[in-house]
């Protein structure tokens, strides 16, 4: 029935296994874990490998990191049943109906989308204010919200596919760096006219990089969105959906690019100062990310 698939790097997933496998142990529910380890440090590896003691739990190991879409794709070439639900590691089961949710759900849409929370409170490490303030701002939104644009809101943190479905669209190998797999693939589904629907059952997400690491991965995801958006197969669909390409057309349109590009460079250590601060602002990261994005336009 259900093949529950984990992505892990560097991640404890102890106690995310054991959750899961609490809701899943019923007479009426037919299932096995899967932990892909993308070549995770050997301690973390080590640590996690006791859940395999469970009975319905395995994990498998890459010895060389294949990246975000291959490891899943490795899950789903290993799973046995028809329904694949892809969870990351980095997650937190906080409602004790989150499976039955799921299965409840299963046949409203070919793809079901659990959702994204984050804690009430801020985190107490000042250095990690700005992926817990990004979060709480741009993810953690209902299904109501989510459900008016549902593939744009596709996101891979939780989400359901039937397996047949799910191999004939895969994720992209070519996106071995982390951002916009989701993005990818969420445009896939809606060329192929796949519904999506979006439901209330989200997971926590604990996984927040710091300041500085998030601003990194953030510039990669970028560099993977000009690489994603130079392949003409994907144009028209980023331009429509997308904020940020919106908000870069109408400044290619208006001939503002250059002075934009400029700004950042002169702005760019500054803004860096405030977003890996203790008081991160994400309009300035919302400019960030559009300047980087520009340059990075500029240079290729």
């Amino acid at each position: 029935m259900l093949s529950i698939l984990i992505p892990n790097y560097n991640n404890d997933i102890i106690e995310l296994v054991e959750s899961l496998g609490d809701q899943a142990d019923k007479p009426d529910i037919k299932y096995e874990i899967i932990i892909g380890d993308d070549a995770s440090d050997k301690d973390i590896f080590r640590q996690n490998k006791t859940v395999t003691g469970q009975g319905n739990v395995k994990m498998s190991r890459q010895k060389e990191r294949v990246g975000r879409s291959r490891i899943r794709n490795l899950l789903a070439e290993e799973a046995n049943y028809d329904y694949l639900l892809f969870i990351d590691s980095d997650a937190r089961v906080i409602n004790t109906d989150f499976l039955d949710n799921y299965l409840k759900n299963k046949d409203r849409a070919q793809v079901i989308c659990g959702g994204t929370s984050y804690s009430e409170d801020p985190p107490d490490s000042k250095d990690r204010l700005l992926r817990w303030k990004y979060g709480k701002l741009r993810e953690q939104r209902p299904a109501s919200i989510r459900n008016k644009n549902p593939w744009v809101s596709f996101s891979t943190f939780n989400f359901l596919i039937h397996k047949p479905l799910f191999n004939k669209i895969r994720f992209d190998e070519d996106l071995s760096d982390y951002g916009h797999e989701d993005t990818l693939f969420g445009l896939q589904l809606k060329e192929y006219n796949i519904s999506v629907h979006h439901i209330d059952n989200a997971l926590l997400h604990t996984g927040l990089e710091k300041n500085t690491a998030f601003i990194e991965k953030t510039k990669k995801s970028l560099e993977n969105l000009w690489a994603l958006y130079r392949n003409q197969n994907y144009n028209t669909g980023f331009r429509d959906d997308i904020r940020l390409l919106r908000y870069y057309h109408c400044i290619e349109r208006f001939g503002m690019k250059n002075l934009i590009i400029l700004k950042f460079r002169c702005l760019q250590k500054l803004l860096e100062r405030n977003l890996s601060g203790t008081h991160p602002s994400i309009i300035l990261f919302q400019f960030y990310k559009l300047g980087y994005y520009c340059l990075i336009s500029k240079r290729q």
